[in-house]
This record gives C-alpha cells, sequence and structure tokens, in this order.
C-alpha cells in the first residue's frame, strides 16, 4: 500500500514537472516573438526615420537672411505677394494716383499737334515693361524692387538686357504719357521731378547697393549695359 502511494506521488511530482518545463517553453517563444517584432518594428522605424531625412535634406532650400532657410515655392511666394504689394504702392501713387488727382484726367487742349498720340504710344509701351520688369523681380529674382526685400538673384533677362532700369524708365513713360495726352505741363513738370528722384537714388543707393550684393557679375553687366538709354541689340552675358 505504502509503495502504491510513493509512485502515485512520483508519477504526479514528474507530471508537474512537465507542465513546468512547457509553460517555460511557452514563455519563451513568447520571449523570442517579442523581440523579434520589436526588433522589425524598431528596423521599420529606423528607415522611415532615414527615408524622412533623406527627402527632408534632399528638398532645395534657399539661405535668406539671418541663416533662415526656407522652400524656393514659400520663397517665390513671399516675392510674388511683396512685388503686388510694392507695384500698388509705389508705381501705382507715382504713375496712377498723382497724375489722376493733377489732371482727373480730363482732356486739355493738345501742347502740340501728336501729343496726344505720342503720349498714347508712351502709355501703352510703359505698362507692359513696368510689370513684365515687377514680374522678373519675383519669378526669377526671387525678391521685390523695394530695398527691404530685395532680390537674391541679379535680374538681367527680358528688357534688362537693353537697359539695367527698365521699371524706372516705364514709370517715367507713363507719367510723361498721360501729360502729353491731357495736355498738361503740370504732369509733365512732375514727370520731370520723378525722373531725377529715380536717378539720384539709382545713383547713390541702388547701383552701390547692387554691387557690393553681386560682386563682378554686376560690374560686367553694368559696364555693357547703360542705365537710362536702351541697346539695339539684347546683351547676352
Amino acid at each position: 500500500m505504502a509503495h502504491e502511494r510513493l509512485q502515485s506521488s512520483d508519477e504526479v511530482t514528474d507530471e508537474d514537472t512537465l507542465v513546468d518545463l512547457r509553460r517555460g517553453d511557452a514563455l519563451e517563444r513568447q520571449a523570442i516573438e517579442t523581440a523579434r517584432a520589436t526588433s522589425i518594428a524598431g528596423s521599420n522605424a529606423t528607415s522611415t526615420s532615414r527615408r524622412s531625412s533623406r527627402d527632408a535634406s534632399a528638398r532645395p532650400l534657399r539661405t535668406i537672411r539671418g541663416g533662415v532657410e526656407y522652400d524656393p515655392f514659400v520663397q517665390r511666394a513671399a516675392a510674388i505677394i511683396g512685388s503686388a504689394i510694392f507695384l500698388v504702392i509705389a508705381p501705382g501713387t507715382l504713375a496712377v494716383y498723382v497724375p489722376w488727382y493733377l489732371t482727373h484726367w480730363h482732356f486739355a487742349p493738345p501742347l502740340f499737334p501728336i501729343a496726344r498720340v505720342l503720349g498714347a504710344a508712351l502709355i501703352v509701351a510703359g505698362l507692359p515693361i513696368l510689370l513684365d520688369s515687377f514680374a522678373r523681380f519675383a519669378l526669377q529674382g526671387l525678391g521685390t524692387p523695394a530695398p527691404v526685400m530685395p532680390p537674391e538673384r541679379l535680374v538681367v533677362t527680358g528688357l534688362y538686357r537693353y537697359v539695367r532700369n527698365p521699371m524706372y524708365v516705364a514709370v517715367t513713360a507713363l507719367i510723361a504719357g498721360q501729360g502729353l495726352l491731357f495736355g498738361s505741363v503740370t504732369v509733365l513738370a512732375y514727370g520731370a521731378i520723378v525722373w531725377a528722384g529715380f536717378f539720384l537714388f539709382v545713383v547713390a543707393y541702388e547701383e552701390p547697393a547692387l554691387g557690393e550684393q553681386f560682386g563682378d557679375e554686376y560690374k560686367r553687366y553694368r559696364a555693357n549695359v547703360r542705365r537710362w538709354l536702351p541697346r539695339i541689340t539684347p546683351w547676352r552675358g
């Protein structure tokens, strides 16, 4: 009887040991699977991080003032908006509001026989020149004509291949054209004052600033393209 009890006790112990071993194997397999899943997840995260890093580094950036970097799309959008605002404020005031204020766009007797025709021709020619110049500042120069946000690149395309200051020439032409069209000597005198202001601004500030910013590139451009009188053929520097 005692022998049967001892044998039964041994069998129970063996069964408990077998259960413990199986439980241990199951826990070990679960730990291995968990470690494997964690490793795969970490590898995927690392791969994603590296891919994001490569994408970020591949995205073209442009350094502006103060070492701050902007995406070219953002910079171009800012240049377009800034140029549009400056177009309304500066040429809009000089070439539209002031001539209107002086004449109210009422026709006086012509100053000479073909004055109106000549005035209309100056207006028709000056407006697209002005708009083209502003567009090139924003899209190619990535800046505005305003000194507070100058272009990052020297603009030497389009009408800038013929004359260095097509924008100022266009504004002067618009003012003079209105003076001739509406028969106003006052507007013509105002146009002469505006041109004198442009001349002083270009000589005293703009040209030295461009020379400092663009160095030899601007010196070469300045040596081949005149300030006010257009070239007959475009400069292809």
